[in-house]
């Protein structure tokens, strides 16, 4: 995992010759380059490299990661060696068979043994569509100096972050949102983007806090050639699809699909373990994603220690997080109990509150996303002490809910209709038994803090999705309710759903279950912009360490949507529906029987602190009238007294005040200016319409004219600004 940037000039540059400017523009581009893979010195410690083209018509940099190929042929960017002008940055980890490079080598020259390096060869075989042949996790940008065209890619889950903006003629990507501001040209203050904070700050659509600075769309690639004057296009290369809930012709034994759905798991994981020239540890906690995980870690290496005919010498180590004092969310006793069923060596790491608060600002500035729990800075303090053992690549167990329906409101869904597509001779329950299951589990929904109340029931974007109610209300809460009524009225999270689909997926949704129209929903969204964002990446590579999830493996995933939801929430008679059922039946064979029978437990940090101690000193510095009013969009009378409030066990009105903290703190650590209402008109004007519900014909054409970037002024923030740890 690294920090790739990328400046390419849409229009021909001005190579300034004639005048001499040629040196001085090359120079003042390289400064760009260095000074924004430099903001993300933390994702690549290992090795920096700049190339920029003869013409200054393109810059491209990285920091690395060293995780394959570790010698300096791996750094990047890379070189195609056979005279073709092909450069590529990525970052991530590529998987593939042992036997494609040497099918590649006969029309291509390898340079190193680097994964990275299989962009190159893939596109001189397949052109553009060379993304649909790459496996694993990643982001990356090709240029093409023959065809004078970019290609860029993002995986698809986002697992790994990509940012952009064009801004006077320029094509600006970076993995983070600084490394985008800091190639800008000139240095005026970044701007809050409103349409962002009311639509849930990020976690539902392709905006990001900074006006101009867009989330490049997962599963997506981009092409853009110099000269071309169309705005940019983003083409899908890879779709979650669902069956339409009619037919009742899966027929499929449930055993058949358990035995199918391991061994994907099985392949998914040796991959990722063999595809690494460094040690592998695992992230564990008391789920049984996690413990899944591990379980088959433990099989394949003593499998692979067998076959062949050496002694396993050393075992992967396990790494979990315990918080002292708190026995109901603190799980490291029970992942302690997996590791040592499995024999596998492990390391807790105890995170207290004065961690908690020391690493406040540091996880806002490197994250970059707001979390609704400080789970994601526990996760940081976690790969501290990882990056300290010197490990470099972690596996973890995201992705598992997102695929088989792990969460409560995901099996609020599967309640709302009968299984259509599954032989009715193999249901698991009449459509009486489903209902009466419905009633009853409706009156106990919670989701950290929220209650299942219908608050979003008439929701026009909501109607349009179709998406099921328990998801509306607990899957998309609003933290945020201190925002300004001119701001909060300007759009909503279900606005920012509704722009990620064309007008054809909103009619396919319409014959999916429902369970699958929610899974869909929010592995668009929440999945790559929060879980993966701020608990996942954001945490993990703030000190260097790569994650890798098996479970968001595409060949994974394809089954995953071929499964009825019948064996995803498995309703067996007029017991509790148990969620994940196929996948736990899957992986029984590797976690103990505690984990097995073990129901869904959201991993979260505490919430409950003392009043005068370390979280409430910290969030107290920050929720200030001074603070408030150097925002510019939240209500202080709203909000005055949130500190001491949520310092009373509220659950709610705690993950209330850390929202607004962490804004607060990257605010002053990116140097946004204060937000005007007079300097946004435009903006509330183009989303007028559809927050007055009118969702017709016409929604797809406005979407595309949101998601277009403006040219506009630059802005920039100096990164040396605010705290020594900054300056790596």
């Amino acid at each position: 995992m690294c920090g790739l940037s990328v400046c390419f000039h849409l229009r021909r540059p001005d190579q300034g010759k004639k005048n001499g400017q040629h040196e001085e523009q090359q120079s003042r581009l390289a400064a760009q380059l260095h000074s924004s893979v430099e903001s993300m010195r933390h994702r690549g410690p290992d090795a920096k490299g700049v190339w920029i083209s003869p013409d200054n018509g393109i810059g491209i940099a990285h920091v690395r990661l060293a995780t394959r190929d570790l010698s300096s042929n791996g750094n990047q960017p890379l070189h195609s060696a056979m005279g073709d002008d092909i450069h590529v940055v990525v970052n991530g980890e590529l998987y593939y068979d042992p036997s494609l490079p040497e099918e590649l080598a006969k029309d291509y020259n390898f340079q190193s043994t680097s994964d990275s390096e299989m962009a190159i060869a893939l596109y001189r075989k397949y052109g553009v569509g060379f993304v649909k042949h790459l496996r694993g996790e990643f982001a990356l940008v090709l240029y093409d100096g023959k065809a004078q065209r970019i290609v860029a890619a993002r995986d698809r889950f986002g697992v790994k972050p990509l940012h952009y903006g064009v801004f006077d003629g320029r094509l600006l990507i970076a993995t983070q949102a600084k490394g985008v501001a800091e190639l800008l040209d000139q240095r005026q203050p970044l701007r809050w983007d409103p349409i962002c904070l009311a639509q849930g700050g990020g976690h539902y659509g392709n905006r990001t806090f900074f006006e101009g600075i867009r989330k490049f769309p997962p599963g997506h690639v981009l092409v853009v050639h110099r000269g071309q004057t169309e705005p940019l296009k983003f083409e899908p290369y890879f779709q979650h699809k669902f069956a339409a809930n009619e037919g009742g012709r899966d027929d499929r034994p449930a055993e058949q699909l358990i035995e199918q759905l391991r061994a994907h798991l099985l392949e998914s994981i040796r991959i990722r373990l063999d595809s690494t020239d460094v040690p592998v540890g695992i992230l564990l906690s008391g789920g049984v994603d996690s413990s899944a995980v591990a379980g088959m870690v433990a099989a394949y290496t003593r499998e692979r220690a067998e076959a062949s005919g050496k002694e396993q010498k050393e075992l992967p180590i396990c790494f979990t997080i315990g918080f002292p004092g708190d026995d109901e969310l603190d799980e490291s006793f029970i992942a302690q109990r997996t590791a040592e069923h499995l024999g596998l060596p492990i390391e807790r790491v105890v995170v207290s509150e004065e961690i908690l608060a020391n690493d406040f600002d540091e996880a806002c500035w490197k994250g970059e996303t707001l979390m609704w729990d400080l789970q994601h800075i526990a996760k940081k303090a976690l790969s501290r002490h990882i990056n300290g053992r010197r490990f470099k690549v972690v596996l973890n167990g995201d992705g598992s809910d997102e695929l088989f329906a792990g969460y409560p409101f995901f099996v609020s869904a599967r309640l709302e209709d009968d299984d259509k597509v599954r032989a009715p001779e193999l249901s698991s329950a009449s459509t009486e038994v489903r209902k009466e299951l419905k009633e009853r589990y409706a009156k106990n929904l919670q989701w950290f803090g929220v209650e299942d109340a219908p608050q979003h029931d008439n929701n026009p974007a909501a109607r349009a999705l179709g998406l099921p109610p328990a998801f509306c209300n607990l899957g998309i809460p609003r933290y945020d309710v201190w925002l300004k009524d001119e701001v909060m009225n300007m759009s909503d999270p279900f606005q920012a759903i509704l722009e990620l689909f064309s007008k054809t997926e909103v009619e396919e949704m319409a014959t999916y279950h429902p369970l699958h129209r929610a899974l869909l929903a929010w592995s668009r969204t929440v999945l790559p912009n929060m879980v993966i964002a701020a608990i996942s990446d954001g945490a993990e590579m703030a000190h260097s360490v790569e994650s890798r999830p098996p479970f968001l493996d595409h060949i994974v995933s394809e089954f995953a949507s071929s499964l009825p939801v019948d064996v995803l929430v498995h309703l067996k008679g007029e017991d509790a529906p148990i969620e994940k059922w196929i996948f736990r039946e899957a992986v029984k064979p590797y976690v103990t029987e505690e984990v097995y029978a073990r129901r869904k437990h959201a991993f979260r940090a505490p919430f409950r602190w003392k009043k005068d101690g370390p979280l409430y000193r910290k969030l107290t510095s920050l929720i200030s009238r001074e603070h408030i009013d150097q925002l510019g969009f939240v209500d202080w009378k709203k909000c005055h007294d949130i500190v001491d409030r949520s310092f009373e066990g509220d659950q709610l009105l705690f993950r209330q005040a850390i929202w607004l903290a962490q804004l607060i703190s990257i605010g002053l650590q990116f140097g946004v200016q204060p937000w005007k209402p007079e300097t946004e008109a435009v903006e509330q004007t183009v989303k007028a319409t559809l927050v007055k519900g009118q969702v017709g014909e016409n929604w797809e054409d406005e979407k595309e004219n949101r998601n277009d970037v403006d040219s506009g002024k630059m802005f920039r923030v100096d990164s040396t600004e605010f705290t020594n740890w900054r300056i790596q």
